[in-house]
This record gives C-alpha cells, structure tokens and sequence, in this order.
C-alpha cells in the first residue's frame, strides 16, 4: 500500500514539472517574435541603414561639391589675380611706351663773344670772375682748334644688366675724323648687351657709320657700312659731330666747320654737356700745387643734357631719351694755362626698356691734343686706324692707361 502511495506521489511530481517545462516554453513561444513580424523589423532596419546611407552619400557628395565649388573659386581668383597682374604689367609696358618723351632745353653760351672777352686777358679767373664756368668753355674752343687731337672716354655704368662698361676714342686730323665707342656686360650680366659703333667722316659732309655688336665684326671680309649719315642726320641721332669745332646755323643745322665764318653759332664736341648760365647750378674752382686747376660743377640736366641725352639713347639703341636726375656733376681738369686736360663726370638717369631701369654712371675722359700732324700719346703715335685694325689705347674704369 505504501509503495503505492510513493509511486503515485512520484507521478505527479513528474507531471507538476512537464507542466512547468510546457509553461516555460509557452512563455518563451510568447516572448519569440513571430517570423512576419520578425521580417517586418528586419525591413525598417534596411530602411534605416538605407536612409543613414542615403544621408552619408548625400553628405558625401554634398562635401565634393563644396570642395569643387571651392577650387573652382580659387581657380578663378587665381585667374583673375594673373590676369589683371599681367594687365598691370602690359599697362606699365603700354604706359611707358607710349607716354611723351622727355625733351631737353639747348642752353648755350655765346662762344664767339666769349673767346672775344678772353682776349688780351692776363688773368682768366678775374675776367671770368662772375662766370669761372666758361674758363671750361674757353678751353673747348681752344682744344677744338687743335690741328690734332686726341679723346679717350671711358665709363662703367651700372644697370638692371649689371656692370656695363663703355670705352670711346676720337681722332681729328686735318683732313680726317675718326670716331668709334664698344660696350659690353659684364661677365654673368643678367642681361647681355653689346654693341661696337665705328664711324669715318672724310670731311665730305658725309659720316660713314659701321653700328654692329662686337669688334670682331669689323673684321668680316666685305663688311658693308651700317647707315651713311649726313651731317645733319648725324647730329640729330648723336647729338654732336666728332670733329671738333664747327658751326650751326639758327635752326641748329650744320653749317660749316670753318669756324672763321662770321654767321652761325660754334659748336665744341669735345665735352658733351652744354655748359652754360642756365646749366650751371655751382662751379667751384681750386688750383692744385702744380699749378693746374679743377673745375668742380653741378650741372642742370635739363639744360646741360640736350645732347648728352640724344648720345645716350643712339649709343643704347633706346627707344627714347633717358630721364636725367636734375643734377649731374662734372669736374674738369685743366692746366696751369688753363687747356683742357681731363674731365670726370658723375650721372644717373633712367631708361626705357620695357620698364623704366636706373643708370648710375661714373665716366672718367682723357684729353690730348698736339699741334702739328703727329700725335703721340703714352708712347703710341696716333693715327686713325682701319676698319679691321685695332684701337692701341684703351683706358681702364680709374681712366688709367690699359698696358
């Protein structure tokens, strides 16, 4: 009876937990979604992905279009900067080719009259007391009429080239002028310029004119001449013949080089400043111990450099005259009898070469003259040379002799 109490007692134990275990998997049945609903969550999470990946995407192109926005922006201000930067500069090359060209005053003294007033003067500097500059003038005619002269020039000028170094020499005879003048850069020059200019004047009323780049190029066999100039056009290209007096008349024209004619006015080319009342800004005169004299001058450009500045722009090839700084200063070297010896000046001008350029310019000249046909100097007699010969003496930037 007991064992049956137990195995019943048992039975139900078994049956109280299969109800519990069916309980437990109801409830975890009820707690399951169901695979409609479970698909429909699984829907709206691709949904949500899609639209975070939508708004990703968007962002994402919305920021590469910003960033092309961006560049095309700078693009276009970086072409509107050149742009107008090149404007600016093809302004400036406009505005500085086209604006007028400066033009210099001819201030000159009377130099008939003023050799006239030194006549019979025992003491220049009391007779030019109020006017010591024309003692200077006085001492160009006198070299002018030198039966044979000599002018060595030398000068180094320095530019947006560099170091540009000039040397000349000009030879009068009695029935021949010679004239000629080479520049070149200086080695590593940003800028290269050469030129090499050889002229002959027979006396003819003609100037025959060899305008080429280098020395070397006089030497070609059956080198033609460059231009043949007549007077005239000699003077209004270079400013000055190379002889050294001759006379002009009213209208600046060549007239003659019989300076014994009673018309026309002088001209001296061995200085080419015009040194005059209206030029001379201070003239300081001292005598050295050996008896000879300086003439140290501030100058006018504007009036001292009418054709100092017509040289300058042929010997430079310019398209227009250089702009002179106010002052140039000069200072000329004379002897005890007051004859031309030397003379130093100082000058800075702008030129245009596209854009305007400054010019600092030291030139130092040497001036001989003797008057009989023969000429010696440094030991080298003086004759004019041909067109293939070399020019014996050369002066160095001091305007020493180059041995």
């Amino acid at each position: 009876m007991e064992t049956n109490d137990l195995k019943l007692q048992e039975n139900e134990a078994k049956n109280d937990v299969v109800i519990e275990n069916n309980e437990e998997e109801n409830a975890l049945e009820n707690e399951l979604l169901s695979e409609e609903e479970s698909n429909k969550i699984m829907d709206d999470i691709k949904k949500s992905q899609d639209t975070s990946n939508g708004k990703k995407g968007r962002k994402k192109e919305k920021k590469k279009k910003e960033k092309k926005l961006y560049s095309l922006v700078i693009l276009t201000l970086v072409t509107i900067i050149c742009c107008g930067g090149a404007g600016l500069v093809g302004g400036y090359f406009l505005y500085n080719l086209f604006k007028p060209e400066v033009v210099y005053t001819n201030a000159s003294e009377n130099l008939r009259q003023l050799e006239k007033r030194a006549e019979g003067s025992t003491d220049l500097l009391k007779t030019f007391e109020n006017d010591p500059y024309n003692i200077v003038n006085l001492s160009m005619i006198r070299f002018g009429k030198r039966r044979t002269s000599l002018v060595l020039g030398a000068n180094t000028a320095i530019n947006l080239s560099g170091h540009q170094n000039t040397r000349s020499a000009v030879i009068n005879t009695p029935n021949r002028t010679f004239n000629q003048a080479t520049s070149t850069s200086a080695e590593g020059a940003f800028v290269s310029i050469a030129t090499a200019f050889r002229f002959y004047d027979e006396h003819d009323d003609i100037v025959t004119g060899y305008e080429y780049d280098t020395t070397d190029d006089w030497k070609k066999p059956g080198l033609e001449p460059s231009k043949i100039y007549t007077y005239d056009g000699f003077i209004e290209t270079y400013g000055k013949l190379a002889t050294g007096l001759y006379v002009i008349n009213d209208d600046g024209k060549y007239l003659t080089r019989d300076y014994t004619v009673e018309e026309g006015d002088w001209i001296t080319s061995a200085i080419i400043y015009q040194i005059s009342k209206k030029s001379v800004k201070s003239c300081v005169v001292e005598q050295l111990e050996d008896g000879s004299y300086t003439f140290d001058m501030e100058l006018y450009s504007k009036r001292a450099c009418y054709y100092a500045s017509a040289q300058v722009k042929a010997n430079g090839r310019l398209p227009k005259n250089p702009i002179y700084n106010e002052i140039v200063t000069a200072k000329f070297y004379l002897d005890k009898d007051f004859n031309l010896v030397k003379s130093v000046a100082h000058e800075t001008y702008r030129v245009v070469v596209g854009i305007e350029a400054e010019v600092n310019c030291d030139t130092v000249s040497r001036y001989f003259a003797s008057d009989t046909d023969e000429l010696i100097v440094n030991g080298v007699k003086i004759e004019i040379p041909e067109l293939h010969e070399d020019f014996p003496l050369v002066l160095d930037e001091k305007g020493d002799f180059v041995e």
